[in-house]
């Protein structure tokens, strides 16, 4: 699971020389965990993956049937396309969160890497914001709200709703598109919120 303590990295590029200079561009400020192969990466793909670097095109198994297994899997890490084929309508098909084009400088990457980092922290806040809008929306309408105001849980989640929003709204400020865009999407979701 991700957090901003330890990131995992799974590189996973048929290069040796590559994927060498690719971990050497990551090690000092995350776990970098090697592969050769698409099949070397699902053997050591798991839970403790954050990240997956990936490499397009790999003799044996792609990296596009790789990113493809690893939806398929239990597990949920960021896949960074790191390729030199460029951008068509086959990426329409393909689960992935980041794309980019061969030669990547280390400030590209480890940007990239960063990025997924704040992305999987945006959707964490997202999920659990929404799970206390649910909480309280349901509390809301079948109680009266004298009973709700006399009630120290009831406040610790309305609370906590309200430091959630406060967290995703202060996101803005930080030009990131992909949280823009999440933001955008929201639309006026993050404007209202009722009696919370």
């Amino acid at each position: 699971m991700m957090n901003s303590d330890t990131t995992t990295v799974l590189v996973v590029e048929d290069e040796p020389h590559i994927n060498e200079m690719y971990c050497r561009y990551l090690d000092d400020q995350h776990e970098v965990i090697s592969a050769a192969s698409g099949e070397e990466a699902l053997e050591k793909l798991d839970l403790t993956i954050d990240v997956v670097l990936l490499d397009r095109r790999m003799p044996g198994i792609a990296g596009d049937e790789v990113a493809t297994r690893i939806q398929r899997r239990n597990v949920n890490p960021k896949i960074i396309m790191v390729t030199a084929v460029d951008p068509d309508l086959d990426l329409l098909h393909l689960e992935f969160s980041e794309y980019l084009v061969k030669p990547v400088s280390r400030a590209e990457m480890t940007d990239a890497v960063d990025r997924m980092i704040a992305q999987a922290e945006l959707e964490a806040q997202l999920q659990r914001m929404l799970q206390l809008a649910s909480k309280l929306s349901v509390l809301e309408d079948k109680l009266d709200l004298d009973e709700l105001e006399e009630s120290e849980q009831y406040e610790r989640l309305t609370a906590e709703f309200r430091d959630c929003k406060q967290a995703l709204t202060s996101v803005e400020e930080q030009q990131d598109y992909y949280s823009e865009a999440v933001l955008s999407k929201l639309g006026g979701a993050l404007e209202g919120d009722g009696r919370t």
